[in-house]
């Protein structure tokens, strides 16, 4: 565009039909050619499926290893629904609890991070209950009353219970704080709070991986006394 001014004086200049017309409009991305806000979005969220998949793996990577050097001197023994139990059980590996008619599950902890997602969130209420199902369980088996004794009303903390946000934050608690229970009664390093919380309001699928990282070893330590 150019223009040529003929005669000497003082002129304003305007523009009609600016795209973006202003600065918010740049901020949310209206008016902005060729599509730019939407590969913006794409982009930071795979970023953040990303760092979510490397920090699950990380934490699953070293909680397995730290749990299979404790389990190496029973790796030899033991055999349960025709599988060996020891060093290698693979995830799905169920664990039977004392005294209990089910038994628990060893889980990768990849499912209650992901799952969630493609199920619109109704493996996460499954998986809820079951944890909190056999963490209530594994309580009676040792005498102890810290593991809970109702999952159905956990389960329905966060789910009714969310619409009025308080519910579902004191299950999540309660629940984080089962599994640091479950730990000590297993003679298992506890998980720590404070990485719980970080991920918990940062990462919130890197949280329930990390909660269930904590479980599995407990069923695991289960696994090499039966063994």
């Amino acid at each position: 565009m150019s223009f040529t001014i003929g005669q000497p004086g003082r002129y304003v200049l305007a523009a009609s039909e600016v795209t973006p017309a202003s600065i918010v409009d740049v901020a949310v991305g209206r008016g902005i050619r060729g599509g730019v806000f939407v590969p913006i979005v794409l982009g930071l969220a795979g970023l953040f499926a990303l760092v979510a998949g490397l920090v699950i793996g990380l934490v699953t990577a070293f909680r397995r290893r730290r749990a299979r050097r404790r389990l190496l001197p029973a790796a030899g023994g033991g055999w349960h629904n025709g599988g060996s139990y020891g060093e290698g059980e693979a995830m799905g590996q169920v664990v039977p609890i004392p005294g209990a008619e089910k038994p628990a599950k060893i889980r990768s902890p990849f499912a209650p991070a992901l799952l969630p997602f493609i199920t619109f969130a109704i493996y996460l209420f499954f998986w809820w209950y079951f944890i909190n199902r056999e963490m209530a369980d594994y309580g009676k088996a040792k005498g102890s009353g810290e593991l809970g004794d109702s999952p159905g009303k956990s389960v329905l903390a966060i789910t009714l219970g969310a619409l009025i946000i308080v519910p579902a934050i004191i299950s999540t608690i309660n629940t984080f704080k089962r599994v640091q229970a479950a730990q000590r009664l297993a003679g298992q390093e506890q998980l720590n709070g404070w990485i719980g919380l970080i991920l918990y309001l940062v990462i919130s699928p890197a949280f329930y991986a990390y909660l269930q990282s904590g479980l599995n070893e407990v069923w695991r330590a289960e696994v090499g006394r039966i063994a």
